[in-house]
């Protein structure tokens, strides 16, 4: 077993990661899904493209809470902008916010 882990420590390095990454979105959705703040945004002219392949293109919007500026986009491409949407976000931390049919589709 050490020798595998010693020959393979990038694999295993590079699965970790991955299997982190996937669980901490899940973890933000479900959050979002308990106790996400509902707002309107508008969606701007700003393309937002995927880097992966799963992903659809999309709009960014933006938001203000307390005076402060907070962005996001819609990871698909059948709003437009000037279209709007429902967005929830954390009241403790709105950088983390996604659109609510993200959330619950």
């Amino acid at each position: 077993m050490k020798a595998f882990i010693k020959n393979n420590w990038i694999l295993l390095c590079f699965i970790l990661g991955a299997l982190t990454k996937g669980i901490n979105t899940e973890y933000i959705i479900w959050k979002l899904s308990k106790k996400g703040v509902p707002i309107k945004v508008v969606l701007n002219n700003k393309k937002w493209e995927s880097l992966s392949y799963r992903n659809e293109d999309g709009y960014y919007y933006n938001f203000k809470i307390n005076g402060i500026l907070y962005e996001g986009h819609t990871m698909t491409e059948i709003f437009l902008p000037g279209d709007s949407i429902e967005v929830l976000y954390l009241k403790d931390n709105p950088s983390v916010n996604r659109p609510k049919f993200f959330v619950f589709q």
